[in-house]
């Protein structure tokens, strides 16, 4: 009995004459398409589970519908029903595996029973097998659709056809490569799901496929050969992808994802295999003996960064850096990593570097590598379009090479500067456009130069002699070259009114030196202060600071005592609050008074520009504010106001005696990890669904902006108020009262012991007066006390209009404390006290400020470590309550740990990039005893190893090893860190070795955090009570 379908109406037409006999197979179709839209649904959520369940009920529709082929083919590439599946069920077991790897870094080689409540741990064994299965489908579809393998064929459809299939199965490939070598502890591949893999293998063995290769007959490895394919497909999708970018017209944000999957695919398989060799490339010469050499995968990660750029893809922009980095090791004039990577960025245009400009900058001024060839033509082309973006990463790198020459006496007996004769002959001619360019921009320049009068005279003396002078003076003898020199420098900041020298200037005879300009006039107040100073240091150093020539170091420190107090003695007006006090210039600038089209752009972080728009576009300055405000810090920075061409007012904060480059870096990656964790671009499956509370919420940045790597611009933030100062505005008369009172007592028992007896225990012989324990029941009573007091909570209650309006601010206080210490614990932030942190009085947001100290330098370097993960002190705990850490601040704590396990590929990359270029931070190493490339190599595999899950117990261990192993107290400490994550000493090596989910992570972290043992060892200024 035959059963006949009408068609639809709308579809009558369409199946012509032939409609009767070809009906089921349209049925088929439209209940595959819509069963198809759930497998998409499902792979789009993040639900491999239930996409394989879809999927299994229409396997034999898409069997049925494969039977077409041999009857003449496909109208349309959707009418294959069998590739579709096959396609899907790749994707989903790509997710699946993705999904395994990210939140249990650490998989078990056999099947195990998991109680994890996130995920369902699934062994290697099955990923593979699940793998390599869709991998069989996808090979065998081939077998009877040639097209499959042809590079482009005529016909736009029919170009994306095997497109499709070469990245789906290069991306499926690659995750086997990973799951291979993931190294196994307890055992090899069961025979089942080595089967699998070998018969993959041999389907790809065979011709075509064996052509895009190993030939899998050799003895190759399983690894070799899934690295082999995955390189050669993917490589071979990316030339698809660019042959589809030119027959395109128009090229969609959805189209743009779809052609760059295959650069991503192939830009994250080679900087694994790169990193997995050695963190650091300069280190690495090959991967393995049967595996692929290491210019092989520096060329595919670069061909496939700047592939990835020309479709102007984010993910591509962000990898660049990390493609100079690897261009640069090959020192070969004319290798073809070189060639590629020149030719392929001369066709991006400008403002894609933008971004970039430190690094580009720092590379044309390299020594040790081939980077001034790289980069000097992108630098050359950035000047001509953006001449404003490209001046102050120019000037803060000149700046920081005259203190480098300052720090070398051999240069200083001998040369009046920096000699640019020392760079890369491909380097010059680009460093004296840039020069030529600063002086014509003399608009931007004076700009400059007047900023330094914001600074007070007597400060930049100090730093001056507790700099310049100290290092001159201790390396040099009376009447030697080098302390002529230093007299002349003394007598340029006279020269200067004791300004820092922000601009630079090139010598007729090849010297970069500073401009010592002292036709410039300072407002009245700062002019007054620079002749005080002037007359006492006249009296103190002599004229022309001939003391510095003649005199003895001991005679000098003397001479700097006697004018200490002589400063002391000086009388200061407090109330100065007006811009022209400082600088007249810049009080009457008016953009109106500008000739020939000069402009003053009004100052953006580069990292905030990310298209062309936002760069042609940018407002100009058109005055400045009249009122000038001082803040009481050590530094006295200036808060200074504009106003814009856009009509809108901007605040900024003029630093002074800081080098801000760190700020800016670490603002850098804050910034690209809000795009990580609301985007989706890594070449995956998004692991939230940006329409959910899952996303984690963003974390709060600003721009910062150095000027030379002395002054510098930070964006004024309104509303907000420090957590030190928001605490204590929330305390009555009373409480303020016992607080400083507490805050004396517990410093002065802190302060009866060295740091080694608050750990050591009462059999150790330490004559002290206060017991360990002791220190620690008096901290947690000091810390109940003001926790009783319930300062956060009452501050937001005091900010809030009703009970609704409380709980939104609570809840956003929680989620950005949350997110804001994830991102501060993968990064090593620390000095995280209160003065570190801002609360806006708007939103109740969390924002963090000053980061000095990255990369956890504050366990090495700081006199008292610093052992906790991040700030969560007893008000923030209080706040917490009834459902304490582990309620929204450890959900949240843990979803953004685990976004960034997502984007570890991507931010792998830039960290790469952020630790090569250690100017700052890496000055600590010879704290440490260890040679700067050990420290450097150490500081990137502690923020990897963090990054992949690894026990926060461990490596807080391991660091404070590094630089305490020897001392009496860390047995005892190492001990109280065991017993709070409950690892027994039989255990240690075990657990050490275990990688964790972001849950048990986050877990783990919040123990730390909140031991009583380790805040109350803190510095007192750090307010571990509070």
């Amino acid at each position: 009995m035959s059963t006949k379908c009408s068609p639809p109406s709308g579809a009558s037409s369409a199946l012509g004459e032939q409609g009767e006999a070809v009906t089921p197979h349209f049925l088929d179709k439209t209940i595959f398409s819509l069963r198809m839209a759930e497998v998409t649904a499902c792979i789009t959520q993040n639900d491999p589970v239930l996409a394989l369940n879809h999927l299994k009920n229409i396997r034999m529709l898409a069997q049925r519908g494969n039977a077409v082929e041999s009857l003449g083919g496909y109208s349309h590439p959707k009418d294959d029903l069998w590739l579709r599946w096959c396609e899907a069920f790749a994707d989903a077991w790509v997710v699946w595996a993705d999904n395994a790897v990210t939140v249990n870094a650490r998989l078990p080689t056999k099947s195990i029973e998991s109680q994890s409540t996130l995920r369902q741990v699934y062994a290697i064994e099955d990923l593979v097998k699940g793998l390599a299965n869709a991998g069989l489908h996808l090979a065998n579809c081939s077998t009877n659709r040639p097209h499959l393998l042809t590079d482009c064929s005529s016909g736009s459809h029919t170009n994306m056809v095997p497109f499709t299939f070469f990245t789906k199965l290069a991306r499926l490939l690659s995750r086997l490569s990973l799951l291979v070598d993931v190294p196994a502890d307890d055992g090899q591949l069961s025979p089942q799901a080595s089967d699998r893999l070998n018969m993959l293998l041999r389907q790809l063995g065979t011709p075509p496929f064996s052509s895009y290769g190993y030939d899998t007959s050799s003895s190759s490895t399983l690894s070799a050969c899934l690295s082999s394919y995955t390189l050669s497909l993917s490589s071979q999708a990316t030339r698809m992808a660019m042959a589809l970018k030119f027959e395109t017209s128009k090229m969609t944000p959805s189209l743009i994802q779809q052609l760059s999957e295959p650069m991503i695919v192939l830009a994250d398989f080679c900087d694994r295999k790169l990193t997995a060799a050695s963190p650091s490339i300069q280190q690495a010469t090959k991967i393995d003996s049967e595996q692929l050499s290491t210019s092989a995968l520096c060329y595919s990660f670069i061909e496939a960064t700047l592939c990835a750029m020309q479709l102007n893809h984010r993910a591509g922009h962000l990898r660049f850096p990390r493609a100079l980095q690897l261009a640069s090791t090959d020192n070969d004039p004319g290798s073809s990593i070189q060639s590629l990577f020149i030719s392929g960025t001369a066709k991006l245009p400008t403002w894609m570097f933008t971004q970039w400009l430190d690094s580009l900058v720092t590379g044309l001024f390299a020594t040790a590598t081939s980077e001034p060839v790289l980069v000097n033509q992108i630098i050359d082309r950035v000047a001509v379009d953006y001449a404003q973006i490209m001046l102050p990463p120019f000037l803060v790198k000149t700046s920081a090479l005259l203190d480098d020459y300052w720090s070398s006496t051999d240069e200083l007996a001998g040369s009046p500067g920096f000699n640019i004769q020392s760079i890369n002959d491909a380097a010059r001619p680009t460093v004296h456009r840039l020069f030529r360019l600063l002086s014509e921009s003399q608009v931007y320049a004076r700009f400059v130069e007047e900023l330094s009068f914001l600074e007070e005279p007597k400060l930049v003396l100090k730093d001056w002699l507790a700099s310049r002078a100290k290092r001159t003076l201790s390396n040099s003898e009376p009447n030697s070259g080098a302390r002529l020199v230093l007299a002349q420098d003394y007598t340029n900041l006279l020269l200067r009114s004791f300004r820092r020298s922000t601009t630079c200037q090139l010598s007729p005879e090849g010297f970069i030196v500073e401009t010592a300009s002292g036709s410039l006039t300072s407002g009245p107040h700062r002019t007054m202060l620079s002749e005080q100073l002037m007359e006492a240091c006249n009296q103190v150093f002599g004229p022309g600071g001939s003391q510095f020539v003649f005199a003895s170091i001991t005679d000098i420190e003397q001479s700097i005592k006697q004018l200490e107090l002589l400063l002391e003695t000086q009388q200061t007006p407090s109330d100065v609050n007006r811009l022209a006090d400082y600088s007249p210039w810049l009080a009457t600038f008016s953009s109106n008074d500008l000739a020939g089209g000069q402009f003053l752009a009004v100052p953006s972080a580069q990292y905030s520009s990310i298209n062309h728009t936002q760069l042609t576009q940018r407002t100009h300055i058109y005055r400045f504010g009249f009122s000038l405000n001082t803040l009481v810090s050590l530094r006295q920075p200036k808060l200074i106001s504009l106003v814009g061409s856009n009509a809108k007012h901007y605040s900024w904060l003029v630093k002074g005696g800081e080098d801000l480059r760190q700020d800016t870096r670490i603002q850098h990656v804050f910034a690209i990890t809000n795009q990580l964790l609301g985007s989706n671009w890594c070449g995956a499956a998004s692991f939230f669904n940006p329409q959910s509370e899952n996303v984690p919420v963003l974390v709060r940045t600003y721009s910062i902006i150095p000027i030379s790597n002395h002054i510098g611009l930070v964006e004024w933030l309104e509303t907000t108020t420090t957590l030190l100062a928001f605490y204590k505005a929330a305390m009555c008369d009373t409480e303020l009262q016992n607080f400083n009172q507490e805050i004396s007592s517990f410093g002065d028992l802190l302060a009866g012991s060295d740091y080694s007896g608050l750990w050591c225990s009462p059999v150790t012989s330490y004559p002290k007066s206060l017991r360990p324990e002791q220190i620690v029941t008096h901290f947690r009573k000091l810390e109940n006390r003001i926790r009783s007091w319930r300062l956060l909570r009452r501050g937001l209650q005091r900010m809030s209009r009703d009970v609704t309006h409380f709980m939104v601010l609570r809840s956003m206080c929680i989620r950005t404390q949350a997110s804001l210490s994830a991102v501060h614990y993968l990064l090593g932030i620390g000095d995280r006290h209160p003065l570190n942190f801002l609360l806006c009085r708007k939103t109740g947001a969390f924002i963090g400020i000053d980061f000095g100290y990255a990369f956890g330098v504050t366990t090495l370097v700081l006199p008292v470590p610093e052992l906790v993960p991040f700030r969560l002190t007893a008000c923030q705990r209080e706040l917490l309550e009834p459902s304490g850490p582990a309620g929204m601040f450890g959900y949240t704590l843990g979803r953004t740990l685990a976004a960034a396990r997502v984007a570890r590929p991507l931010l792998t990359s830039l960290l790469q990039v952020f630790v090569k270029d250690s100017s700052c931070w890496s000055l600590y190493s010879h704290l440490t005893q260890q040679p700067q490339t050990d420290f450097t190599r150490g500081r990137l595999e502690l923020a990897l190893k963090k990054l992949s899950g690894h026990p926060p117990a461990t490596l807080l261990c391991e660091e404070v090893a590094i630089r305490y192993k020897s001392h009496a107290w860390f047995p005892e400490f190492r001990r109280v860190i065991n017993q709070l994550v409950f690892v027994r000493p039989q255990n240690v090596e075990v657990n050490s070795q275990l990688a964790l989910t972001p849950e048990e992570q986050a877990r783990q972290l919040t123990r730390l955090a909140t031991s009583a043992d380790l805040l109350a060892r803190a510095h007192i200024g750090w307010h571990s009570f509070l």
